[in-house]
């Protein structure tokens, strides 16, 4: 059991970095895309991981028992992941804060300057720089507002991640490379086995908690 988790500003190209990190090193990918599709046999629907996923709950929503449910079944299918699978690439999400006190986990903040994401932003949405700049607001604003309500973190913090990699400095192709060396040298056998039995610990008191 090994797990990277992915913290990104939107614009870092964490959309390129994470499946070709999963794929190097031969590890489950674990992002928006799998969860949406694990969590519907829960029958949990698409318009309730829109609503929460990654964003923070109006007034209203909190109260919502769809809320409780979305944020319960996404951890409990975190840990099923992590406990049965090699190794997962977590991509967002809250995972170095979920995953924080477990050992065998190597976290990783993708960030890049603003001009950056502008310019990556209008090109992958086919959009202007002003629209550019309100999607990077409201992206920073919602992930920092669901990782206070979740978590009660602060997502920017430096001191939650293990490594920061500017992606203006280095390509997806480098940072792979460079991750796959520090897996190698941190994810050490013994801190893996120890993370699989707290992860065990933790998956088998999420069951209960669901089936209560």
């Amino acid at each position: 059991m090994a797990i990277i988790t992915i913290s990104r500003q939107v614009g870092s190209l964490s959309h390129e970095i994470a499946p070709g990190l999963a794929k190097k090193l031969g590890w489950t990918l674990i992002d928006k895309e799998t969860t949406k599709e694990a969590l519907k046999k829960y029958d949990i629907g698409d318009e309730i991981i829109e609503k929460y996923d990654e964003k923070k709950p109006g007034f209203k929503d909190s109260f919502s028992l769809d809320n409780e449910k979305y944020f319960n079944y996404f951890k409990l299918y975190l840990f099923q992941m992590a406990v049965e699978s090699k190794g997962c690439v977590f991509l967002g999400r809250g995972g170095a804060f979920l995953l924080r006190d477990v050992p065998g986990v190597f976290r990783i903040r993708l960030v890049a300057s603003e001009k950056s994401r502008i310019e990556r932003i209008t090109d992958r949405y086919d959009c202007d720089e002003k629209e550019a700049k309100k999607i990077i607001m409201q992206s920073d604003r919602e992930r920092t507002g669901f990782h206070k309500y979740y978590y009660r973190e602060d997502w920017n913090d430096p001191e939650s991640y293990d490594i920061t990699f500017n992606t203006d400095l280095f390509t997806t192709d480098m940072i792979g490379k460079m991750v796959e060396s520090m897996v190698k040298a941190y994810l050490k056998e013994a801190y893996r086995a120890e993370g699989r039995r707290i992860l065990e610990d933790k998956l088998t008191a999420q069951r209960v908690i669901i089936k209560i």
